[in-house]
């Protein structure tokens, strides 16, 4: 299933692995040139058990494993949980210039998964000096990177073998390979405590209420509170536009 693909090309491959089905099934893709690739997982410090034994099962077919390690938990005590849509005034920026309120401390989502995931993984990816960064991202997925399959980027190519798949399409191909959390959820299972992404993660939210209830019930007691806080500015929002 594989055009134009560009490893033999390059000695030192870096392979970005979530976990997630996409990230599976390029794992799958690549079995021919498993010794010479190398797996790329960032460790948050509060990844899910599930994804952390299929990290394990991964790491032991290819050529290299490397950790790029960060700690979610205490970027989030110390920046707020992160969150679609958040007031300026529950920003770290919005406490320190205007006062802030006595409502939780909120952060933008991506400035969560750059510096937790994204950043630590890219570092890690460049440090082993890698040509080459295979990654599951597809043309079909609501959130993407800024660069596109066969792109080279200071020397380094990308490349998506799944750019042109849909989700129906991965599914199909990993068939029993699939995670079963994937009969509930339409997400991977990221950070256990995210409360982002919320337009993909109701039904890993509503699965976290059978497999872990505590961090279910602390999830939703987190999302409610930003909830709140985005409710207070809508309010003001319409106090403003004449509604109230």
């Amino acid at each position: 299933m594989l055009k134009h693909c560009p490893i033999d090309r390059h000695e030192r491959v870096a392979l970005q692995f979530s976990g997630g089905k996409d990230s599976l099934a390029c794992l799958k893709l690549c079995e021919p040139w498993w010794s010479k690739i190398t797996l790329v997982w960032a460790n948050t410090g509060d990844a899910f058990p599930e994804t952390v034994a299929l990290v394990e099962r991964a790491r032991e077919k290819v050529g290299g494993f490397v950790e790029a390690v960060s700690d979610v938990i205490d970027w989030t005590s110390r920046y707020g949980w992160p969150a679609d849509v958040l007031p300026v005034s529950a920003s770290g920026f919005g406490r320190v210039s205007a006062g802030g309120g006595d409502g939780p401390l909120i952060a933008p989502s991506p400035a969560c998964c750059a510096a937790n995931i994204w950043a630590p993984m890219q570092r890690k990816t460049m440090e082993i000096g890698a040509t080459l960064v295979i990654r599951g991202q597809k043309g079909s997925d609501r959130l993407s990177a800024l660069v596109s399959s066969g792109d080279v980027v200071d020397g380094v190519e990308y490349w998506f073998p799944l750019e042109a798949w849909t989700d129906e399409d991965v599914f199909t191909y990993l068939g029993d390979m699939a995670p079963d959390h994937y009969e509930s959820t339409e997400t991977s299972l990221d950070c256990r405590h995210c409360t982002a992404y919320l337009a993909e993660s109701a039904g890993k939210i509503a699965w976290m209420r059978d497999h872990y209830p505590d961090v279910h019930a602390e999830v939703t007691r987190r999302i409610e509170l930003i909830e709140s806080a985005v409710l207070a500015e809508m309010q003001v929002i319409d106090r403003a536009l004449g509604r109230a």
